[in-house]
């Protein structure tokens, strides 16, 4: 698809497919609190920099077992991390600043899906907090796409597709390079909103039909073509 086409179509936005995580919420405080929680409640004893590594993405359970913890004890300290986190997405987790005001701008302009790799339980915890079922008609979880997950863009398919609008015809915001593959393997236009944990190489910018620094960059363009 040529850049002239994205062009077109972000003049006219027919639907829009929003990421979840580090995009419209950043869920890394909720994760930290649940660890440590966790952590504290099984006697698990660790440094600053052994939960930085777990933090910058290392799997619980290889963690635990490299530092040493019993093999029967893991499950329990990784289910009662699990617990906790969909205990604070019911009352913790929050909008990235800007992102609220963004959609519920579009909410009643266009039509507006999520596709995102989190499970149903957790957007169903999420959904307590945020209210993202009324916000969102058509919502794309993990549970639908496992295992086909980004940047495999079955799941942004699924959602045009519930959407009653061809993917071509589809702009996608997301906040990682598998989002905007996914976009550009869909045949969408792709829009790079960058949160925390965002690494701007040359192929995120290449990949990337559009970006903006913030949600409020974002919302101040659309009101333009309004």
């Amino acid at each position: 698809m040529s850049r002239s086409h994205h062009v077109g179509i972000l003049l006219s936005i027919p639907a829009l497919i929003f990421d979840l995580d580090g995009t419209l919420i950043d869920s890394t405080p909720v994760y930290a609190e649940a660890a440590h929680r966790a952590f504290h409640e099984c006697d698990v004893r660790y440094t600053e920099e052994e939960f930085h590594q777990l933090a910058v993405g290392i799997p619980l359970k290889v963690w635990l077992t490299e530092k040493g913890i019993p093999e029967e004890q893991i499950p329990i300290v990784a289910d009662r991390r699990d617990a906790l986190v969909i205990e604070l997405f019911e009352t913790k987790v929050a909008w990235r600043e800007g992102a609220l005001e963004a959609i519920t701008y579009l909410s009643s302009r266009v039509p507006l899906a999520l596709c995102t790799g989190a499970w149903t339980k957790t957007i169903e915890a999420i959904d307590t907090k945020l209210n993202l079922k009324k916000l969102f008609p058509v919502i794309i979880d993990g549970d639908a796409v496992k295992p086909r997950f980004k940047p495999d863009p079955y799941g942004l398919k699924l959602a045009a597709e519930q959407l009653g609008v061809s993917c071509q015809h589809c702009v996608y915001a997301g906040d990682q390079l598998f989002d905007m593959l996914a976009a550009k393997a869909a045949n969408m236009t792709g829009i790079l909103i960058p949160g925390t944990h965002t690494t701007m190489t040359e192929e995120l910018r290449e990949t990337t039909d559009k970006s903006f620094d913030d949600w409020n960059g974002f919302l101040e363009w659309v009101k333009t073509m309004s």
